[in-house]
């Protein structure tokens, strides 16, 4: 018997979406389906894309702020940034250049770590968004059924946020865990910000 620990994506999408039972029994894909489901949390695609964007924030505030601290500390033990890793800002679209002039460059620090503020309160806003999505969920019935289009979308959030998927290769229960994974730190991340309040 096939389980979702079996079932490329490519395989599921085509005995799910496009009637392709060579590989899976509709049994099988009913078992497939809840097995995904049940280990992933995964219940709304809505959510997921909240939860991705959650991450995503987290890791931007976290890594332009690391980079900022590092700098100072660099300058303050050597007299002079940390040139190699300037390059790193770019990926942030962020333009940090060192011309010998510390307080031009130290005045072009203090602005990125100005402009990045608004990540902050995007991911404030992020997390009040997904409590209040959950709120509105517990109250309701069970929510809509995953479309193709709402799965090739969470295939492509994961991407997104870090993981390498080949949808000839991935299982599903890979699939679910990455979800899995999401989700727990989405819930850390909305801890630690509940906690500061």
């Amino acid at each position: 018997m096939m389980t979702f620990e079996d079932i490329t994506i490519d395989q599921y999408i085509n005995a799910k979406w496009k009637g392709d039972i060579s590989v899976v029994s509709p049994e099988e894909l009913e078992t497939i389906q809840e097995q995904y489901a049940d280990t992933s949390g995964l219940y709304e695609s809505e959510e997921f894309s909240k939860v991705a964007y959650i991450h995503y924030l987290n890791n931007r505030i976290n890594s332009v702020k690391l980079s900022i601290r590092l700098q100072y500390e660099f300058i303050e033990n050597f007299g002079k940034p940390y040139i190699p890793e300037l390059k790193f800002f770019k990926k942030f679209g962020h333009r940090v250049e060192w011309n010998d002039n510390m307080e031009k460059f130290l005045e072009e620090l203090r602005k990125i770590d100005q402009k990045e503020k608004k990540y902050i309160s995007q991911l404030e806003n992020a997390i009040k968004e997904l409590t209040d999505l959950r709120a509105k969920r517990e109250k309701k019935d069970p929510p809509k059924k995953q479309t193709r289009q709402d799965f090739i979308a969470t295939i492509i959030s994961l991407g997104k946020v870090g993981y390498r998927i080949k949808r000839s290769e991935t299982t599903l229960e890979e699939v679910a865990l990455m979800i899995k994974k999401q989700y727990e730190e989405a819930a850390e991340i909305n801890n630690k910000y509940h906690n500061k309040k």
